[in-house]
């Protein structure tokens, strides 16, 4: 693995300026995982593909719920342009990451490095993940202000994982950068960072628990589809995204 990652990366550094590599690149690879996830399964939504794999078994998201889901993911996704490149570019090219100490030296990082990394990054974020998800329900005025919208999906589908009011985008953003902000990783191991969040974050919303998907086969490890989306139905508990150990410990699992 090393040595084809090495020559990649070799070859992104010979060809893209620094600035590229760490604004651009690091967008394109978010959108591009977003994509991944969401279109395939609002196909699967859509022609009412692997019904008995289906969570809520007859809640289907209508087409005023995708249209909802969609306004608010554009939004979103309007917003992290904004973060990457629009405000970055406008300050002449001013290398966001760079300046919080992620690197991109000439050596590629190896992968003891980039899964040890990982591991504790997702630790850290789904900690605050969820004493700030379990804020924003105990509290009502921010419950109401901030986290309903993301409720009105009581069935969830792909896309309503980042139907969010923007102001919870940026509480998740703090949490998938406490990590990085501490380790101070290799580019490349945030590009890793990225796809590996949100594929967790997709895969709590999917709305199905199907046989031959990895995620759902490490529950109670690795917190399911059906774990988040009893969460969106019952609206309690289950306030973890990755670990369900978490709940368990401080008594809010809901099974």
């Amino acid at each position: 693995m090393a040595n084809w990652l090495q020559h990649l990366w070799t070859y992104l550094l010979d060809n893209y300026s620094e600035y590229h590599l760490y604004m651009h690149f690091s967008f394109y690879i978010m959108i591009s995982t977003q994509i991944v996830f969401f279109v395939p399964f609002a196909i699967i939504d859509y022609f009412r593909l692997f019904q008995k794999y289906r969570i809520q078994k007859s809640k289907y998201p209508s087409k005023a719920k995708y249209f909802s889901a969609a306004k608010l993911y554009l939004l979103n996704l309007f917003l992290q342009w904004v973060s990457f490149i629009g405000i970055t570019k406008a300050l002449n090219n001013w290398n966001a990451f760079k300046y919080i100490g992620i690197r991109s030296n000439p050596i590629a990082p190896s992968f003891q490095e980039m899964i040890i990394q990982l591991s504790i990054f997702l630790i850290l974020d789904d900690l605050w993940f969820y004493f700030y998800h379990r804020v924003f329900h105990e509290i009502p005025y921010l419950y109401i202000k901030f986290h309903k919208i993301h409720h009105q999906f009581y069935a969830p589908f792909a896309l309503s994982s980042t139907a969010l009011h923007p102001v919870e985008l940026l509480m998740q953003g703090v949490g998938f950068f406490i990590g990085p902000l501490i380790f101070k990783p290799h580019l490349i191991t945030i590009w890793l960072w990225f796809i590996v969040r949100q594929a967790i974050g997709y895969n709590d919303h999917t709305g199905y628990e199907l046989p031959w998907n990895p995620l759902d086969r490490l529950y109670p490890l690795i917190g399911s589809s059906k774990f988040h989306d009893l969460h969106h139905e019952k609206n309690i508990g289950n306030y973890a995204s990755v670990f369900p150990v978490i709940d368990k410990i401080f008594g809010t699992e809901y099974q």
